[in-house]
């Protein structure tokens, strides 16, 4: 049945019958738990569908979604995909904090922006992003974000990356005596590295 012809039928229902004993309120009654009913099934459905659906197929609407700026739809299907995926997924969790970021929810992008640094195989952009959110939106966890870095470096000592996001979160809070020394351990790790050379001639010469 039509569910605009449906509630129709009910009102005309209601109208028929008699004011006395409460007989409409009760009416109203049934009538609001059965649509509850309803509403509840078809949530529990339509979460059955995702919770059958290949997490690679969830991905890919997701993406789809993304693009063509339905954030909405890519911000459930993310989740989702966040939420079974057996391990640490980087993307989910990474376009989760972009989207997030994007509707100005500053501390729920972080949560999913470091659930994606947690990912071993997780790039440097996902730290410059963190970098960008905590100069700009969460200026109070600046601290933890530099302890976050020093962790970083300590475990990969070798990445040069993540000395050069460390030296340039110091440069851009002003701190640059602490800039220049992880941009000269930077160099020491890449020595081919132009643009950190000239950064450390530029904040030497700023001094």
């Amino acid at each position: 049945m039509n569910p605009i012809k449906f509630f129709q039928y009910q009102i005309s229902r209601w109208k028929e019958l008699p004011t006395k004993d409460n007989w409409r309120e009760n009416y109203l009654i049934r009538a609001g738990a059965v649509v509850g009913l309803v509403g509840l099934l078809i949530i529990v459905g339509f979460q059955l569908v995702y919770d059958l659906t290949p997490l690679d197929q969830l991905s890919s609407q997701a993406a789809q979604a993304r693009l063509s700026g339905d954030n909405k739809t890519a911000l459930q299907l993310y989740k989702i995909v966040s939420a079974r995926a057996s391990k640490i997924d980087f993307t989910s969790n990474y376009e989760l904090g972009n989207i997030l970021f994007e509707m100005g929810k500053y501390t729920a992008a972080e949560h999913y922006y470091l659930r994606a640094s947690d990912n071993s195989g997780a790039p440097i952009t996902v730290y410059y992003q963190l970098s960008d959110l905590y100069l700009k939106h969460l200026p109070k966890k600046q601290q933890g974000f530099i302890s976050l870095m020093k962790k970083r470096v300590v475990s990969q000592p070798t990445n040069d990356g993540f000395v050069v996001v460390l030296a340039s979160f110091y440069e851009q809070i002003g701190d640059k005596p602490q800039a220049i020394t992880w941009y000269e351990q930077a160099l020491k790790l890449d020595p081919s590295n132009g643009a950190v050379a000239a950064s450390i001639q530029a904040l030497k010469a700023s001094l």
